[in-house]
């Protein structure tokens, strides 16, 4: 079985990397699979290997990075049609245990995916982050299946056919919101959830897509996104807002919570 591992760190975030496949080669499908990494980067200091493939790429910044994740990912697609599963993972991703069969899809049109670990009091579907706007491709209404599920988008796999299949769409329909203006409230993560509405998407236990900072919520933890703001404080956006910046956000989504209703 071949494993394709697509990695995006440019900027900042390359900083992560080689904590990310220490613990992956110690622990993400370990001798039960041959697993290449592509990585998407600009940082110089990361080096082809046998299982490593470097893809330079310049660094967009915030949003574009995630905007257009989908269509500058898709070089890949010629590099890993040989291999049978592809998974995507954010650069700050870290294995804690062993991940391997239990991650493979159920079959080959579905994804394998993690939901958004609930948090009380935001444990409502009203405060999920579904985008709200009805001119874009990763609107979703506030109705049926979507208010109970929101899927993280920091990791996530599939067959290689299945993978790039969404890859494509979601490709079309971000520059397609950009075009008109748009950029989906959570970028990339919205037009996954939009996607996973319409396909299968098996859901793994919360301790497989948990914050570093919210282990404590999962008894069983194998992978963790670590604080980025502990590793580098250039991550840290609310250093740069008051608290009243703070309590205008927060109101702010409360009303477009109740405005989703409406």
């Amino acid at each position: 079985m071949r494993v394709a591992v697509l990695y995006l760190c440019t900027g900042k975030y390359s900083q992560f990397f080689h904590d990310f496949y220490r613990s992956a080669k110690k622990h993400f499908f370990k001798g039960i699979a041959d697993v290449e990494y592509f990585v998407f980067t600009d940082d110089k200091q990361i080096h082809n290997n046998n299982d490593i493939h470097i893809i330079y790429k310049e660094c967009q910044g915030f949003p574009f990075e995630a905007v257009f994740r989908f269509k500058n990912l898709l070089v890949a697609e010629d590099m890993t049609k040989d291999f049978d599963y592809v998974y995507f993972f954010n650069s700050n991703a870290l294995f804690i245990k062993d991940v391997k069969q239990e991650i493979l899809p159920p079959d080959s049109e579905s994804f394998i995916g993690s939901r958004w670990i609930k948090r009380k009091p935001f444990d409502w579907p009203m405060f999920y982050p579904y985008e709200r706007n009805k001119k874009s491709t990763a609107y979703i209404p506030p109705r049926g299946k979507a208010k109970y599920i929101y899927y993280m988008s920091g990791f996530y796999g599939a067959t290689t056919n299945t993978f790039f299949k969404m890859y494509h769409e979601l490709a079309i329909n971000t520059q397609t919101d950009y075009k008109n203006g748009i950029i989906a409230r959570f970028h990339d993560e919205s037009h996954t959830n939009k996607y996973f509405r319409k396909v299968p998407c098996h859901l793994l236990p919360d301790g497989y897509c948990i914050p570093e900072e919210w282990v404590s919520l999962s008894s069983d933890t194998h992978i963790i996104f670590r604080n980025k703001v502990a590793v580098d404080s250039f991550f840290d956006k609310e250093k740069k807002h008051s608290i009243w910046d703070r309590v205008n956000k927060g109101c702010y989504i409360l009303w477009m919570a109740i405005k989703w209703y409406l």
